[in-house]
């Protein structure tokens, strides 16, 4: 779980970095790059990665945790620069490593003992809340998942 802890705090270096920018010189979309990369690059990230530790959910095998890495880091990243050159083709592909890192963290979720259970809920709700985050901000990008959901809402 170091993966995870190492790049969450690259990440929120990197907020605290854009925010600082940002406020000596501002330009299009700062306030929400260092917002975006200290909470889903950072502390989603922890509490994703080494939260599981904490609630005593089961270990995913080294190869799970190397695809929750890559995805979850390869969507954080992709994501704002999409956003940042209004590609929303590639908000779209980090939209999908994003959901994809989440699918595998889903994936391991087991109901442990009675008096995990709550711990168990907690995580799956939180990754059921960065689900719909991933969808809403896409919409909000003009990008597929979430711009197809705006369109079928429109049309209807």
């Amino acid at each position: 779980m170091a993966g995870f802890s190492a790049a969450a705090g690259i990440f929120i270096v990197a907020g605290g970095f854009v925010a600082a920018v940002d406020s000596a010189s501002p330009f299009p979309h700062g306030a929400w790059l260092a917002a975006y990369f200290v909470l889903v690059g950072g502390i989603s990230q922890l509490l994703l990665g080494p939260g599981r530790i904490v609630l005593g959910l089961p270990r995913p095998s080294a190869t799970i945790r190397r695809l929750q890495l890559v995805l979850w880091n390869l969507g954080g990243i992709a994501v704002p620069a999409g956003v940042l050159v209004g590609a929303p083709g590639i908000v779209t592909v980090g939209s999908a490593a994003l959901l994809g890192a989440l699918a595998c963290f889903a994936r391991g979720i087991r109901w442990v003992t009675r008096e995990r259970r709550a711990g168990t809920l907690a995580y799956g709700a939180l990754i059921l809340g960065l689900a719909m985050s991933v969808v809403i901000g896409s919409a909000l990008a003009d990008a597929a998942p979430g711009a197809w959901l705006v369109t079928a809402a429109i049309t209807q």
